[in-house]
């Protein structure tokens, strides 16, 4: 006969076993969006010392920086289409393995041209694998944890972003096994290993619909007219922007506005768009996004800044200047706890917002002394 204890006990025992591998999927998820984010930031570093090795010409040094967001950028729309079609956990571990070995071949690259190529495929499937990401997390959890487990995904992707000069130049200074800047992709193997594993065994077989047709048109407009807007912007400064970088920005606004016109009237006619323009409406949408781009807009080219700044111009290491980065990965880390959502309390984002306000110049203060105390500087060209 059964024991009724074991029997009363059975579904909690099934709900917490179906939590924790809900817990254990968020893992995988998680630690492939740190290996997406971390990737934004962490070449910085290593850029004097992979231009010495491979004999990257500026141009070069540019493309190995700016060719990953770029083939982000132009793939993440897409991506999220084909994860609705042919199944997002499909799609992300495929992705995560695509990403893993792009990373090795990056590390293993011996002219700055197989770099920037690899550093393309490598920017491509961290678009295949975070536009899964969000859709997987939302199906793991119940709504009521939403708010919980979104806040620890903004707090990863900071955190990460902002440690990413700091593990950058450990790894450079420690020149492990002698590879020197090649760790800084290689340091991606064992990420990408566990998260393959988790996902396998615990992410859900998700699939929107697999009937859904692909938005072919906004494909091409879409990745075309952003690929001409951002390629000027990463390399007019450096080619002294000649009159063709103007023209490619012109006809990156005429493609991006058919883009827009043509997705409006897929809506009208009740056919799924690649970009649901429904979603600018929403106020909240609408001003979060643009924070963000603005941002991410001047984070970037601050980080870029800086790590040219103090290893050209100042002849700082490795480590020291991926040090310089120290207080903005910890004020990353206060404001993931205080930020609504990762927090159980109720806390309010007036309080972040002024805690960041405070560190801002605190941050500045880490920084500029040492430029100040060291002069002008001088930059290869």
């Amino acid at each position: 006969m059964a024991d009724p204890a074991a029997t009363q006990s059975s579904p909690a025992a099934r709900i917490e076993s179906a939590d924790r591998a809900a817990w254990l999927a968020l893992t995988g998820c998680l630690l492939g969006l740190f290996m997406q984010m971390l990737d934004t930031t962490i070449v910085n570093i290593a850029l004097p010392d992979l231009t010495v090795d491979l004999g990257a010409s500026t141009s070069q040094q540019i493309f190995v920086l700016s060719v990953y967001t770029l083939a982000f950028a132009c793939t993440l729309l897409t991506a999220a289409t084909l994860g609705g079609r042919l199944g997002r956990r499909r799609v992300f571990i495929v992705a995560m393995i695509a990403f893993t070995v792009t990373s090795i071949l990056c590390g293993l690259a011996q002219n700055p041209g197989e770099l920037i190529v690899f550093r393309g495929a490598q920017g491509v499937s961290a678009a295949l694998m975070s536009a899964q990401t969000l859709a997987l997390i939302a199906a793991l959890f119940p709504k009521t944890r939403h708010g919980l487990v979104f806040g620890i995904y903004g707090a990863v992707a900071g955190l990460a972003a902002m440690l990413g000069p700091v593990i950058g130049g450990v790894l450079v200074s420690a020149d492990v096994l002698g590879w020197g800047w090649r760790t800084i992709f290689f340091v991606n193997v064992p990420l990408g290993v566990i998260a393959c594993v988790l996902a396998w065994h615990r992410l859900p077989q998700l699939r929107e619909n697999a009937a859904l047709r692909i938005d072919l048109a906004g494909v091409a407009l879409s990745t075309s007219g952003l690929f001409l807007l951002l390629y000027p912007l990463a390399v007019g400064r450096e080619q002294g922007w000649p009159v063709r970088l103007w023209v490619m920005m012109a006809a990156a606004v005429v493609l991006l506005v058919v883009f827009v016109v043509v997705e409006r009237r897929l809506m009208e006619r009740g056919v799924a768009p690649l970009l649901r323009l429904d979603l600018f409406r929403s106020r909240r949408f609408a001003v979060g996004l643009t924070l963000s781009l603005l941002f991410f807009s001047v984070f970037a080219g601050f980080f870029f800044t800086v790590s040219v700044t103090a290893q050209f111009g100042l002849g700082y290491s490795a480590l020291r200047t991926g040090l310089l980065a120290l207080p903005f990965a910890v004020g990353a880390a206060v404001g993931s706890v205080l930020s609504p959502g990762s927090s159980p309390g109720p806390v309010r984002p007036a309080p972040c917002a002024a805690v960041s306000s405070c560190s801002a110049p605190g941050s500045r203060g880490w920084v500029s002394p040492s430029i100040r105390r060291r002069g002008r500087c001088r930059f290869p060209r």
